[in-house]
């Protein structure tokens, strides 16, 4: 068995001109274009909304699924009204049997695909096994009642309030990494020894500075120790961490980019 290798330490972020720049650079139906938009933006929109609903409504939209949102310390809320709260507690019920009192969404990514894991607690904050087929028909059930939350960060959702909130804190100071300058050549370098092994490459404090550092590491882009060739390319996946941090994977593999992919 092969040991995890550590090639780089965690860094700065970049720029937020460099981070608006690859946003508005990636297709409007690309999800990474929203995790990439600036939070404080999101909170004077989320302030906006909540203060004009009736402004903010797409036409057509029955009353009973009407939401509010509001950004708070530890991440946007949104609001269901009393009778999808009620609808979404029911179901939940019928799925597992038992009464839930809230329900925990992380999204993962892995090197093929991306998947969701779902944790179901009771009133006493314990842990509600899930029947087979569960997780998927309770992360299908709420991603379709809150189509605007941003499902690439983890949402904790209470069934008696009915509020879906990103489960976002900041990592407490003596936990947190020093930032420092990474090597990329080295890391390159590492990576090219052993083709289609994924190294970790470093931690990032935010969802859009590993987005913006997994687009340079598949570009090449003000990062020349990996610009693909002809017959090579580097690959960069990103890993949710607690805290809301993010670690960033990079492979090297020996043959042509197919594409950029998040």
């Amino acid at each position: 068995m092969t040991a995890t290798k550590h090639i780089a330490a965690p860094r700065t972020n970049p720029p937020a001109a460099d981070l608006e720049a690859l946003r508005t650079a990636l297709p409007l139906t690309d999800p990474d274009r929203h995790d990439l938009e600036d939070p404080r933006a999101e909170a004077a929109f989320a302030a906006l909304a909540a203060a004009h609903p009736e402004r903010v409504t797409p036409a057509g939209r029955p009353a009973a699924v009407k939401r509010s949102r509001a950004t708070t310390p530890t991440g946007r809320t949104i609001q269901a009204d009393a009778v999808m709260t009620s609808q979404l507690r029911t179901r939940l019920t019928e799925i597992t049997g038992r009464d839930i009192a809230e329900v925990r969404i992380t999204k993962y990514h892995t090197d093929s695909t991306s998947f969701w894991t779902v944790m179901c607690l009771g009133p006493r904050r314990r842990e509600v096994p899930l029947p087979k087929g569960g997780p998927q028909e309770t992360s299908s059930m709420l991603r379709t009642a809150f189509p605007d939350a941003r499902w690439s960060l983890p949402q904790d959702y209470d069934t008696t309030a009915g509020t879906l909130t990103e489960h976002r804190s900041r990592m407490p100071a003596p936990l947190a990494p020093t930032p420092r300058q990474t090597n990329h050549d080295k890391a390159a370098a590492a990576a090219r020894t052993s083709p289609g092994t994924w190294f970790p490459l470093q931690t990032y404090s935010s969802v859009r500075s590993v987005i913006a550092a997994a687009h340079r590491v598949r570009t090449g882009y003000e990062a020349p120790a990996y610009t693909p060739t002809d017959d090579a390319h580097f690959e960069a996946r990103r890993e949710p961490l607690d805290h809301g941090a993010w670690r960033l994977w990079i492979r090297y593999v020996n043959m042509p980019a197919a594409g950029e992919s998040s």
